[in-house]
């Protein structure tokens, strides 16, 4: 496998199969959460995405596992907080203390931020060792906040898409977030639209009768971010982010490319490890048949997701 392909794909994806469009039932989440974490394609995946008030249905549903599917490694879990950040903390204390001990191991909180003046209180609420990700209130992100976000050793996250047209965001609203992000080094996460590789329209459910609009392509997204990182305008980022032609992007001889800009697997890296941190999808599956088909990304026997997935 290519080195950039390594670069670029390492952890990349956080699993959300309990949340729409999938919506999967816990049992049938954990049950693929777990082919996928002894799956060929392990290395890409990041931790499973799971509601605050749903960690004891989690627990129960990894107990009633058999022992060979849960694995010999911890669960890597992330945890979607509700308004009641002090609450759900409280939660994942009394989920620790319950659970298997090896079994699961949080660490990370994700919860939405008002604004400048709520970091604080959210850094304070977190214990030190679950990371902070914050999601941006309906303002987005301004150089302030970003700041404030940085300060608190804590990750922004921004929304990329949704089940209906209205939630997809204005591209420009997306680059001025990587933009904002990139100035004040500050890591993100990208969460919703992200199933396509590259930018198109789609189906944005798996529904027969789907609306369909022109989703965001996680290769668009993530290249842009990896050329503001390494000092690249907003204006080849914003046309990285816009571009549909799936020609245009390449990975091979050690490097990623859009059209004529080239970077090499190590500054790759080094944005997908800083800065570029992640995506939530709620198909594992689904973004990877797009990488093979585009010949990125080495082929293998991957465990399939069960569903029709939404095509172009």
């Amino acid at each position: 496998m290519p080195t950039a392909s390594r670069a670029f794909f390492a952890g990349l994806m956080d699993y959300a199969g309990l949340f729409p469009p999938a919506a999967l039932p816990m049992d049938e989440a954990t049950r693929r959460h777990a082919a996928y974490r002894q799956g060929p394609d392990r290395w890409i995946l990041n931790r499973l995405v799971v509601p605050a008030r749903r960690l004891d249905e989690l627990g129960r549903s990894l107990l009633g596992l058999p022992v060979g599917l849960r694995g010999d490694d911890p669960w890597r879990v992330t945890v979607i907080a509700g308004d009641d950040l002090g609450a759900d903390i409280e939660r994942i204390t009394m989920f620790d203390d319950w659970i298997e001990p090896g079994l699961v191991q949080i660490e990370a909180v994700e919860t939405v931020v008002r604004g400048t003046g709520d970091v604080e209180r959210l850094r304070a609420l977190t214990p030190a060792g679950l990371a902070l990700i914050l999601e941006l209130p309906a303002g987005g992100l301004t150089r302030e906040l970003a700041h404030a976000i940085k300060r608190a050793s804590a990750v922004a996250k921004i929304r990329t898409g949704g089940v209906r047209p209205e939630d997809i965001p204005p591209a420009q609203c997306i680059l001025d977030f990587l933009e904002t992000c990139a100035i004040a080094r500050l890591p993100f996460k990208a969460t919703a639209g992200l199933h396509h590789a590259v930018r198109g329209p789609a189906s944005l459910t798996y529904e027969p009768a789907s609306p369909r609009a022109t989703m965001f392509g996680f290769l668009n997204l993530f290249t842009a971010a990896i050329a503001l990182w390494h000092g690249h305008g907003t204006d080849e980022a914003g046309r990285i982010l816009e571009e549909e032609e799936r020609a245009a992007f390449r990975f091979g001889g050690g490097a990623v490319a859009w059209r004529d800009l080239r970077f090499p697997a190590d500054q790759v890296a080094d944005a997908r490890r800083r800065f570029a941190v992640a995506f939530g999808t709620c198909s594992f599956t689904e973004p990877l048949e797009e990488a093979r088909a585009l010949g990125i990304l080495g082929s293998a026997a991957a465990a399939g997701d069960g569903r029709v997935a939404a095509r172009r």
